[in-house]
């Protein structure tokens, strides 16, 4: 009987062990596979701008641009996406010795947010890739054509084929579905 019961509790022990090994080893690879150091831009720069009376203050950030989802853009931001620009980004400026910055205007729209910016006719519902996490604005407002162009190049370089081209921004996504789309954005 006794022989059973050391059996058991071996058997036991051993599943805890083997079970803490799997869980703990899946964690360090799945961290490994998802960036978070980035060079050009942090994930803050990706929240999502708040809903004034619809977001609840607990889950907002504010800073000198404004009052944000906090962690918007860390927890919805599609890693693929981030990774893609990160290396547009540095190849942009390891083909182009400038000190210009480009700048994320915005990242991530909350569900919310578009709503309300559907509501107040400032977006059209088919316009929300953003949602998705796949897409942003960056700021070219200093850029010249050149340097434009080598932007753009980069960024279709590293698979970011969909570009609006604005007064001052490009929008840019890696949506899948999209082939090569250059547009301009009124």
């Amino acid at each position: 009987m006794k022989n059973i019961l050391y059996i058991a509790i071996f058997v036991i022990v051993g599943f805890i062990v083997a079970t803490f090994i799997t869980v703990f080893s899946n964690k360090k690879k799945a961290s490994k596979s998802i960036s978070t150091n980035f060079k050009h831009f942090e994930f803050s720069d990706f929240d999502s701008p708040a809903v004034s009376g619809v977001d609840s203050s607990e889950a907002v950030r504010t800073s000198r641009s404004g009052t944000f989802l906090k962690d918007s853009g860390f927890k919805f931001m599609e890693r693929g996406f981030l990774d893609s620009l990160e290396g547009a980004l540095e190849r942009f400026y390891g083909e182009n010795d400038t000190d210009t910055k480009v700048n994320v205007l915005s990242g991530y729209i909350s569900p919310q947010l578009l709503s309300f910016l559907i509501a107040k006719d400032l977006l059209k519902e088919n316009e929300n890739f953003q949602v998705t996490g796949r897409a942003a604005r960056l700021d070219t407002s200093e850029l010249d054509e050149r340097e434009l162009k080598l932007l753009v190049n980069a960024l279709k370089s590293k698979g970011i084929r969909h570009i609006g081209y604005g007064e001052n921004f490009l929008f840019v996504s890696n949506i899948p579905e999209k082939d090569r789309v250059d547009y301009l954005i009124k």
